[in-house]
């Protein structure tokens, strides 16, 4: 599991509610595909499946992080469930916060630079600059 998703994890485990609500832990994942245009025709009929398998392995992984987050909860006494949707991560929670009236959103920071932000883009930067909701930042600790 990332340490982004366990410093937010812990940060929801140790938020001082009265009744802790139930959680969703929500991963996303996207694949882009590939352009065919100006390759090879054989290597063209190759992209398609490589793509699928692709989106296969990318889905597989959020699904086994969510459960793992899922489970990490649980184990602490918190009522959580595991969502996982294909998309863009800012662009999905955003979505799921909207569609299921969440007061509040708790994302971890991989602390990127400058050029990672400009590069990667950065999930809890996009949420912040336009929040759908509260938003909570978990940060890593520092070593």
């Amino acid at each position: 599991m990332p340490p982004r998703v366990g410093t937010a994890l812990d940060q929801v485990a140790r938020l001082p509610l009265c009744d802790v609500p139930p959680v969703t832990v929500c991963s996303a994942f996207d694949v882009a595909m590939s352009l065919s245009s100006g390759v090879a025709p054989r290597m063209a009929s190759q992209i398609r499946p490589a793509y699928r398998d692709s989106v296969r392995w990318a889905q597989g992984a959020a699904e086994v992080m969510a459960d793992g987050a899922t489970r990490r909860l649980r184990d602490r006494g918190i009522t959580a469930v595991g969502r996982t949707s294909r998309g863009p991560a800012h662009e999905e929670l955003a979505t799921f916060v909207r569609e299921m009236s969440v007061d509040l959103l708790v994302v971890g920071s991989r602390g990127l630079s400058a050029i990672e932000r400009f590069m990667l883009g950065s999930t809890s930067a996009a949420l912040v600059g336009r929040p759908p909701t509260n938003v909570l930042v978990a940060r890593r600790p520092t070593d």
